[in-house]
Protein backbone atom coordinates (compact mmCIF):
# COMPACT_ATOMS: atom_id res chain seq x y z
CA UNK A 1 0.00 0.00 0.00
CA UNK A 2 1.17 3.16 -1.12
CA UNK A 3 2.69 6.17 2.50
CA UNK A 4 -0.69 8.19 0.71
CA UNK A 5 -2.85 5.63 0.82
CA UNK A 6 -1.74 4.29 4.47
CA UNK A 7 -1.67 7.64 5.84
CA UNK A 8 -5.11 8.42 4.82
CA UNK A 9 -6.44 5.05 6.86
CA UNK A 10 -4.11 5.74 9.64
CA UNK A 11 -4.82 9.64 9.66
CA UNK A 12 -8.04 10.59 7.86
CA UNK A 13 -8.10 14.00 8.32
CA UNK A 14 -5.18 14.30 6.28
CA UNK A 15 -7.12 13.01 3.59
CA UNK A 16 -8.84 16.60 3.86
CA UNK A 17 -7.93 19.57 1.25
CA UNK A 18 -5.01 17.53 -0.33
CA UNK A 19 -3.18 16.63 2.75
CA UNK A 20 -3.49 19.22 4.73
CA UNK A 21 -6.44 20.36 7.34
CA UNK A 22 -7.91 23.67 6.11
CA UNK A 23 -7.30 24.70 9.51
CA UNK A 24 -3.94 24.24 9.75
CA UNK A 25 -2.04 27.31 11.19
CA UNK A 26 1.64 27.24 10.44
CA UNK A 27 4.01 29.23 12.43
CA UNK A 28 4.59 30.63 16.30
CA UNK A 29 2.54 28.83 18.23
CA UNK A 30 0.41 31.34 20.10
CA UNK A 31 -1.85 30.45 23.09
CA UNK A 32 -5.40 31.18 21.75
CA UNK A 33 -7.29 29.95 24.73
CA UNK A 34 -6.58 29.07 28.28
CA UNK A 35 -8.46 27.91 31.60
CA UNK A 36 -7.40 28.73 34.95
CA UNK A 37 -7.15 26.19 37.85
CA UNK A 38 -5.38 25.68 41.68
CA UNK A 39 -4.25 23.01 43.64
CA UNK A 40 -1.91 22.27 46.40
CA UNK A 41 -0.64 19.24 47.77
CA UNK A 42 1.20 18.20 50.84
CA UNK A 43 3.19 15.01 51.30
CA UNK A 44 5.98 13.72 53.47
CA UNK A 45 7.36 11.53 50.27
CA UNK A 46 9.74 13.50 47.80
CA UNK A 47 7.79 17.23 46.72
CA UNK A 48 7.98 15.96 42.80
CA UNK A 49 6.57 12.51 43.96
CA UNK A 50 4.38 13.60 46.46
CA UNK A 51 3.42 16.92 46.78
CA UNK A 52 3.24 17.99 43.14
CA UNK A 53 0.98 14.88 42.33
CA UNK A 54 -1.06 15.66 44.97
CA UNK A 55 -1.61 19.18 43.66
CA UNK A 56 -2.00 18.22 40.15
CA UNK A 57 -4.74 15.99 41.78
CA UNK A 58 -6.12 19.10 43.32
CA UNK A 59 -6.23 20.95 40.16
CA UNK A 60 -7.85 18.02 38.21
CA UNK A 61 -5.38 17.78 35.98
CA UNK A 62 -3.33 15.12 37.28
CA UNK A 63 -3.94 12.50 34.20
CA UNK A 64 -2.56 14.91 31.52
CA UNK A 65 1.46 15.26 30.98
CA UNK A 66 2.57 18.55 31.76
CA UNK A 67 4.43 21.40 29.82
CA UNK A 68 5.42 24.83 31.51
CA UNK A 69 6.14 27.71 29.68
CA UNK A 70 7.26 30.85 30.71
CA UNK A 71 4.36 33.52 32.28
CA UNK A 72 3.62 35.16 28.88
CA UNK A 73 0.14 35.43 27.66
CA UNK A 74 -0.45 37.31 24.46
CA UNK A 75 -2.93 39.70 24.36
CA UNK A 76 -5.41 37.88 22.29
CA UNK A 77 -5.86 35.11 24.34
CA UNK A 78 -9.25 34.35 25.47
CA UNK A 79 -10.59 32.67 29.06
CA UNK A 80 -11.85 29.98 28.71
CA UNK A 81 -14.22 27.48 31.18
CA UNK A 82 -12.25 24.37 32.54
CA UNK A 83 -13.09 21.32 30.18
CA UNK A 84 -14.86 18.75 32.56
CA UNK A 85 -12.24 15.88 31.25
CA UNK A 86 -8.97 15.96 29.75
CA UNK A 87 -8.12 12.90 28.03
CA UNK A 88 -5.46 10.71 30.41
CA UNK A 89 -2.34 11.43 28.57
CA UNK A 90 -2.91 14.81 26.76
CA UNK A 91 -0.38 17.29 26.86
CA UNK A 92 -1.58 20.59 29.18
CA UNK A 93 0.79 23.26 28.52
CA UNK A 94 0.84 25.82 31.20
CA UNK A 95 2.15 28.80 33.24
CA UNK A 96 2.41 28.21 36.87
CA UNK A 97 3.61 29.69 39.73
CA UNK A 98 4.71 27.50 42.53
CA UNK A 99 4.53 28.27 46.24
CA UNK A 100 7.00 26.30 48.58
CA UNK A 101 5.90 26.57 52.40
CA UNK A 102 8.73 26.74 54.92
CA UNK A 103 8.26 23.48 57.03
CA UNK A 104 8.04 24.04 60.67
CA UNK A 105 9.54 21.96 62.88
CA UNK A 106 8.15 21.01 66.05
Amino acid sequence: MRNRQLNTLLRPELAQAGGFQKNLIIGNRIPRDYFVTTGFGESDITVHAGSYHLALKSAGIEMANIMTYSSILPKIANEVPKPWQITHGAVVESIRSIFQAQRTQK
